[in-house]
């Protein structure tokens, strides 16, 4: 269920899901109001780099940017990908599509967005393993 949220000058959409049956790596964050849980960000990278082998959207790799910006470093939601989704997640397809800014509307990303994901998939050297905390978003 999709919610689009603006104010003045700003603009967020937040989707709520429902059931994920596929667990959780990291622990869900409480948000200041004590109102929501707030998936962990290591999870929805990890999400992210599953989805850009889905579909071509800017909104995905702006994600993904923004989450390495802010400290999430790209081998861990590799990593979490590869928990999470198994034999289905290709680690190498997603890093080879984090630099291929062709298709979609990726010709709309910033250079300094595409340097950030150039810069973090050049760092890889290994995907350290990671473990499903849970199978519930929610213990």
């Amino acid at each position: 269920m999709p919610v689009d949220v603006s104010a003045a000058t700003e603009y967020v959409k937040l989707s709520f899901f429902g059931i994920i049956d596929n667990g959780r790596v990291g622990e869900p964050e409480v948000t200041v109001d004590g109102v929501m849980l707030v998936a962990a960000l290591v999870d929805m990278m990890a999400h992210k780099l599953k989805v850009i082998l889905q579909r071509i959207e800017a909104k995905d790799y702006r994600d993904i940017a923004a989450m390495l910006e802010y400290g999430i470093r790209l081998d861990e939601g590799m990593a979490g990908a590869c928990a999470l989704f198994g034999k289905t997640f290709q680690p190498s397809e997603s890093l080879k599509a984090l630099v291929y800014f062709e298709g979609g509307d990726l010709d709309t990303l910033s250079s300094d967005e595409r340097m950030v994901l150039v810069s973090a998939v050049k760092t890889i050297k290994k995907i350290p393993t990671c473990i499903i905390r849970s199978k519930f978003l929610v213990d």
